[in-house]
C-alpha cells in the first residue's frame, strides 16, 4: 500500500525529514510543473520517497526503490487484498522468437545473397569464419530461450553488448570494412543505437541483423507471457548438469543486457544491479558481485565509466 504524505508533521521519525534519500530532493519544493513534491509512504518496508522517485519505480515495478540490502522487505506483493498486485503479478505478454541453432543458417543465406549482388558486403574468409563462430556459439549457449527480436538481434550482434569490448572489435574488424555504415538498405541505420558501437555508427552487419529478425518475428513470433523464459530442448535433457543447480532447478543463464547502477555497502564490496535481456522490468533485474559475472569485461566497463575500482585488484 502506498501512502502520500502531506505534511512536514506526517513524515514517519524514522524518515528523512528534509529529502528523498533516493534522489536527495527536497520535500514539499515547488517543481517546474507547478506541483508540490509530496513524499510517498511505501507502507510495507516504511521507506520513504519523493513523486519523481515513486513514479519513475512504479513505471516497472511495485517493490520498494532500494536495494535489497536497505530494504530486506522489498514491499512484496498483495495479490490476495490488491488489484494492482494482482496485475502486476499476472504479467504482459510479448512476441518472442526462440533462439535455435537453425538461425545461423539464416544469417549466413543473407550475407551471401547480399555479397551476391554487391562486392560492398563481402566478408573476408577469416572474418567471415570469426563471425560465423560467435554466432554458433551464442545461439548454442543460450538455445530454447525466448527473446523479443530486438534483444535477440544485441545477444547476437558482434560490435555491442554488456560484455564486447570496442577496442578489440576495432582491432579485428575494422580494417574488414565491417564497421561502415550502410544507406539505401531494407531497414535504415537507427542513430538511437550509435553510441553502442566503437564508431558511433551502426555497422552495416548490425543494421542486416536487425532487419533480418524485425522480419522473422513479424512472420514467425509467437505471444508467451512475458514471465516464461523458453523451452527445454534435446541437449538440455542429455546434459541436465549443466542446466540445473545442486537442487534440481532450472537455470537459466540469461544474458546481461546492462549494469544500471551500484552500490557500496559497508564491508566496501561493490554490488551491481543488473539488467537482462528481454527482460525491462525492474522486478526482474538481480543484485550481483564481480565474480558473479560470467565475462567480467561487464563490471570492467561500468567500473571504467564510474570511476570505480576494479575488485580483483583487492584480493
Amino acid at each position: 500500500m502506498i501512502e502520500r504524505i502531506r505534511r512536514v508533521e506526517d513524515l514517519p521519525e524514522q524518515a528523512n525529514q528534509e529529502r528523498c534519500d533516493a534522489c536527495h530532493s527536497d520535500w514539499f519544493r515547488r517543481e517546474a510543473d507547478g506541483k508540490t513534491a509530496r513524499p510517498y509512504l511505501i507502507s510495507q518496508c516504511g521507506h520513504v520517497v519523493c513523486r519523481n522517485c515513486f513514479t519513475e519505480q512504479r513505471a516497472s515495478s511495485l517493490a520498494c526503490v532500494f536495494p535489497p540490502r536497505m530494504c530486506p522487505v522489498q514491499a512484496p506483493l498483495n495479490p490476495d487484498h490488491c488489484k494492482e498486485c494482482r496485475d502486476w503479478e499476472r504479467g504482459d505478454t510479448n512476441i518472442v522468437l526462440t533462439v535455435s541453432d537453425d538461425m545461423i543458417g539464416f544469417i549466413t543465406d543473407e550475407l551471401d545473397e547480399l555479397a551476391e549482388d554487391d562486392d560492398f558486403f563481402k566478408i573476408p574468409k577469416a572474418e567471415k569464419k570469426s563471425l560465423i563462430k560467435f554466432w554458433k556459439a551464442r545461439l548454442r549457449k543460450y538455445g530454447g530461450q525466448y527473446h523479443i527480436w530486438e534483444d535477440l538481434v544485441e545477444l547476437l550482434d558482434p560490435f555491442r553488448g554488456a560484455e564486447v569490448d570496442h577496442d578489440e572489435v576495432v582491432e579485428q574488424y575494422d580494417t574488414a570494412n565491417l564497421l561502415s555504415m550502410i544507406d539505401n538498405y531494407k531497414l535504415e541505420p537507427n542513430p538511437a543505437l550509435a553510441q553502442q558501437f566503437p564508431n558511433g555508427i551502426e555497422p552495416w552487419i548490425s543494421t542486416v541483423l536487425r532487419s533480418m529478425f524485425k522480419d522473422m518475428s513479424d512472420v514467425e513470433g509467437e505471444e508467451v507471457g512475458e514471465k516464461e523464459h523458453g523451452i527445454i530442448l534435446r541437449r538440455h535433457e542429455l546434459h541436465p548438469e549443466e542446466h540445473q543447480d545442486g537442487e534440481g532447478n532450472w537455470v537459466d543463464n540469461w544474458p546481461v543486457k546492462r549494469i544500471l547502477r551500484h552500490d557500496i555497502p559497508p564491508d566496501g564490496t561493490i554490488e551491481y544491479n543488473v539488467q537482462y535481456l528481454s527482460f525491462p522490468k525492474s522486478k526482474y533485474n538481480s543484485w550481483r558481485h564481480a565474480e558473479d559475472f560470467e565475462y567480467p569485461n561487464i563490471w570492467k566497463k561500468y567500473n571504467r565509466l564510474h570511476n570505480l575500482p576494479d575488485p580483483s585488484e583487492n584480493k
